[in-house]
């Protein structure tokens, strides 16, 4: 008969026993996962890894950045270092073999090969290191440059609870089939992967606001295999503009034949739809209801809410009518009201509940609601309904964008000078709207975290700038996938103009007499080193403005951040005294063309 042991709380290994009470073998301790297990850990907690390991590593970086000092000491001043003469006195190592493979597209420097990692350089045996580990000239560069030098994690240092490193792995991932999510659930949990990110986009619902009772009896089971492997879902709430809400679909008669720019479309006299809410579909683009029909005369004449992006043929033509119209304002230039903007808030509201109470039926306990929410995917993606006027040319004039207001009283939970008042607009008010409809008592949802996924492209917020019971916000710090190629004609995400941060936190470059910024300096005049980035911890070097550090810096005084960007870092806050937090909720370690 067969034994089941009871697992302990957080013991990662198996809970069965064989028939024969022989153990079996942990998915990951098997040849057929072993290598998926191991690669699965390192995707997913490379950057953590860095930072853990990097006081091990404090005295090759502190050889790297004397060589480096040493080398600009001659550039500067024409003549040998001081260590010169112990350097000369170090036999040279032969020059190594490349050993990195052209990348599928991009220049490589081939006349001046990469040592092996790890390799000594032949020059420095030695190095001693004058300051704390803590260095505190590696700040994040101003916003808007970069340095090739600064390294931002290097330039403070804390101790974190070990929970924080256990708790935060996690893995998207998406099947339709039960048996393979089941073995990948649990080979997740047993390589210590403790959330996934889960869509249902707002397209999902039918006419009745709600899921279909398919679709709900898919997801009970999906949810079902989550939790049963202690996989926490983070939510995502989105409206892709392929499909971004309810909608009918509905086939119309083209009596003749439309050409790219016709702002009206000759349909069968006495056809009827939804005018504002119904158009024509895929037009060029994965795009739902575009371009609109505003109005049908008599005659079948339809006009167009802008010019039609490709030839129509004659014939039936394939439409959407959504159940609300695209994210706008309340009210337009002349005081038309727009009711329209309203009913599209609602219904976001009602789609928020029905996935919010789906998943608290499936995962959630009494004392937690077992998810936590994410508002939106990535503005540059499929967004366009958040904005009417991408479905508009000319543009509808508005008097104001939608805006959303709050007040709240001050509590012991505040600081004395907490902020009370607050204020968003424009799409951007779909996160307060969503964090408020989650957080009323009356809803019953517990410990869920509402984090903005507007933050995933743009380097804006902070704590200083969340809404009052926000949890967080979510970056998106990509790598490219075949590397990066860098060199003073390919310069790192800046331009030739533009100065640099030296190895001494100063700014490189020579500026120009008639210099219309700040950062201007005549091109060539500062260093720009020459190598390939292709490391997962890309986001933490002073190389990409938009670094993970300047979020997750633990004075905001040095982040380096503009006045006008507010303050930047992992304490700031709006006066609650919850520490605001900081997902990633996508990234890419994809590096197959090394591996190939």
């Amino acid at each position: 008969m067969a034994s089941v042991q009871k697992r302990k709380p957080g013991n990662l290994g198996p809970c069965r026993t064989g028939l024969r009470g022989a153990p079996k073998a942990p998915l990951a301790q098997r040849p057929a996962y072993a290598l998926l297990g191991g690669l699965l850990v390192l995707l997913f907690s490379s950057t953590a890894i860095f930072v853990a390991c990097s006081s091990r590593d404090a005295a090759p970086a502190a050889k790297a950045r004397t060589a480096v000092q040493a080398d600009a000491g001659k550039k500067a001043g024409g003549g040998e270092p001081k260590d010169a003469k112990a350097e000369a006195s170090v036999p040279k190592a032969p020059e190594p073999p490349p050993v990195m493979p052209d990348a599928p597209e991009g220049a490589w420097a081939k006349d001046a090969p990469l040592p092996k990692i790890g390799e000594w350089d032949g020059r420095t045996p030695a190095a001693k290191m004058d300051v704390p580990y803590e260095d505190p000239v590696q700040t994040p560069p101003p916003f808007g440059i970069v340095s090739y030098f600064n390294h931002p994690w290097r330039g403070y240092m804390d101790t974190w609870p070990a929970s924080q490193w256990l708790d935060f792995p996690a893995a998207s991932f998406w099947t339709n089939n039960l048996t393979h999510l089941r073995a990948l659930a649990r080979l997740m949990a047993e390589c210590g992967i403790r959330g996934t990110r889960v869509e249902i986009g707002w397209g999902s619902l039918q006419w009745n606001d709600d899921l279909s009772d398919g679709d709900k009896k898919k997801f009970r089971e999906m949810f079902a295999i989550l939790k049963e492997h202690r996989l926490r879902p983070m939510m995502l709430l989105n409206a892709h503009h392929g499909m971004p809400c309810p909608h009918k679909d509905l086939q119309v008669e083209v009596t003749e034949a439309g050409r790219k720019g016709d702002r009206t479309l000759k349909l069968k006299p006495g056809t009827q739809v939804r005018t504002g809410y119904t158009g024509l579909v895929n037009q060029g683009d994965y795009i739902a209801m575009c371009p609109i029909f505003t109005r049908i005369d008599a005659d079948g004449t339809a006009h167009l809410s802008k010019p039609l992006p490709q030839d129509v043929k004659a014939g039936r033509l394939h439409c959407f009518e959504l159940k609300y119209q695209p994210f706008q304002g309340t009210r337009l230039k002349d005081g038309t009201p727009v009711p329209e903007a309203q009913e599209s808030v609602e219904g976001w509201k009602r789609y928020a509940l029905a996935i919010a109470r789906l998943v608290r039926e499936c995962m959630g306990t009494d004392e937690d609601s077992g998810f936590d929410l994410e508002v939106w995917n990535e503005l540059t993606f499929g967004s366009n309904f958040l904005e009417i006027n991408r479905y508009y040319d000319p543009p509808r004039q508005y008097a104001e964008p939608y805006v959303y207001r709050k007040t709240r009283p001050w509590s012991p939970r505040l600081r004395p000078d907490a902020k009370l008042e607050f204020e968003d607009k424009g799409f951007h008010a779909l996160l307060p709207i969503t964090v408020d409809l989650i957080n009323d008592p009356a809803h019953g949802f517990k410990n869920v975290k509402v984090v903005s996924g507007f933050a995933n492209q743009w380097p804006w917020n902070s704590g200083a700038s969340r809404w009052d019971g926000q949890a967080g916000l979510s970056r998106h710090y990509y790598t490219g996938s075949t590397g990066a190629d860098f060199s003073p004609d390919t310069p790192c995400t800046t331009k030739k103009d533009m100065a640099t941060v030296n190895a001494l936190g100063q700014l490189d470059g020579r500026k120009p007499p008639n210099a219309k910024e700040w950062h201007s300096i005549e091109p060539g005049s500062n260093f720009i080193p020459t190598f390939r980035a292709s490391l997962g911890e890309w986001c933490h070097f002073g190389w990409k403005t938009e670094c993970l550090s300047r979020d997750l810096w633990p004075d905001s005084r040095r982040s380096n951040a503009p006045d006008w960007m507010g303050k930047y870092g992992r304490y700031t806050t709006n006066g609650e005294l919850t520490k605001y937090q900081f997902w990633q909720t996508e990234v890419n370690f994809d590096r197959q063309w090394i591996i190939d």
